[in-house]
């Protein structure tokens, strides 16, 4: 193991809150009706385009990567209105030390700049190395891209690259790039998550062999 690529929501901070609210702000201040809680928690977690899409294509509005990109960054910058709705996840700082000596990334459908501004907002910015958001992405949540981008970046072989990540489609995508894959159950089931190589319940208890050890297994 060489490298770590975390996700955000659900294994870095709970973000639905300010993500919620960004959203909904986003789409109003652009006339875009048919938002609500209900479609939120249904694609929350399948990245931000799969999320603003079909906002688009339900008012029938055109729909371009431009128009996307354009949604994403104006969400990004509402819901760091709503920073104080976000909180780390528990263990989070002690699962970091753990991996000390070990390359850290992000790879998120988020923008990297929002990313990058709640990490400072944290103080947890300097555990990372770089940060890969819907910015450098223009593929949906289960393109291995974002992650292979990370790894790239970070010099360290897809192999060798370890995610964390806390929904199906994350565990899909680190699969089909041929790395190891974490799961946490802070959104979803274990049965959901059955697919990664390991899953838990939180950081308390991860010891850094239960995590080399997934490498040895092949």
């Amino acid at each position: 193991m060489q490298a770590v690529i975390f996700d955000y929501d659900g294994v870095i901070a709970d973000g639905f809150e300010a993500n919620y609210l960004g959203w909904e702000k986003c789409f109003t201040e652009h006339g875009l009706s048919g938002f609500d809680r209900s479609f939120f928690r249904c694609v929350y977690g399948t990245g931000a385009r799969n999320i603003a899409r079909p906002i688009l294509e339900k008012n029938n509005a055109a729909v371009s990567e431009e128009i996307l990109l354009d949604l994403i960054r104006s969400k990004s910058q509402y819901a760091a209105e709503f920073a104080s709705c976000i909180t780390l996840i528990p263990g989070l700082i002690e699962f970091f030390n753990i991996l000390h000596g070990f390359k850290l990334a992000i790879a998120t459908g988020n923008s990297r700049i929002f990313i990058e501004q709640l990490n400072k907002h944290f103080g947890i910015d300097s555990y990372f190395d770089l940060v890969v958001g819907s910015e450098d992405v223009g593929s949906n949540r289960t393109d291995p891209k974002g992650l292979l981008i990370a790894a790239s970046r970070l010099g360290a072989a897809p192999a060798d690259c370890l995610v964390v990540e806390d929904a199906p489609l994350g565990v899909e995508a680190a699969k089909r790039c041929g790395m190891k894959c974490l799961a946490l159950t802070t959104s979803k089931s274990r049965a959901a998550l059955a697919a990664a190589d390991l899953v838990a319940d939180s950081y308390e208890n991860i010891r850094l062999e239960d995590l080399t050890g997934l490498f040895r297994k092949g």
